[in-house]
């Protein structure tokens, strides 16, 4: 499937940016009200959580004006998050992909991963087919995991 029909999420007809930032459980009510203030009219914010994670995500979820717009915003987006002090990561994922924190960076979730970021400044995006099916995607996947893995561990 091409990247940017994947993009139009499920029941709707305009093209969604869904973008997952991970906080301590203790800094989500900081952070959802950062998004918010931060964010745009475009783009809803929603708070996801469970007791096993041990992290919570916020989502947001934003309405792309036209393609001509698609990698700024997804660019936007990933430093709106990482731009909070305790966001561990911000990542961009296709619609019905998020399955809790743990499958993160994935090696099966690697080709719906398609832009991601640690820290302002270090956004990684992949917004090609070719890359997004590749084994050296998968890779740099891979290697996100372990930093993520680094994260919550320390």
């Amino acid at each position: 499937m091409e990247w940017r029909k994947a993009l139009s999420t499920e029941g709707r007809s305009e093209m969604r940016i869904l973008c997952y930032g991970v906080f301590a459980n203790s800094d989500m009510e900081g952070a959802i009200a950062h998004l918010r203030e931060v964010g745009t009219w475009r783009a809803e914010v929603y708070e996801l959580r469970d007791e096993t994670w041990g992290y919570g995500a916020a989502l947001q979820e934003y309405v792309l004006a036209d393609t001509e717009e698609m990698a700024s915003a997804i660019y936007g987006l990933l430093e709106n998050v990482v731009c909070y002090p305790s966001c561990k990561v911000a990542i961009c994922m296709y619609d019905g992909v998020f399955d809790g924190i743990e499958s993160l960076f994935s090696g099966s979730l690697a080709s719906q991963i398609y832009a991601f970021s640690f820290s302002p400044g270090s956004c990684v995006l992949a917004l090609d087919d070719v890359v997004l099916r590749s084994q050296g995607w998968v890779e740099v996947v891979g290697e996100a995991k372990k930093r993520l893995d680094l994260c919550f561990s320390s």
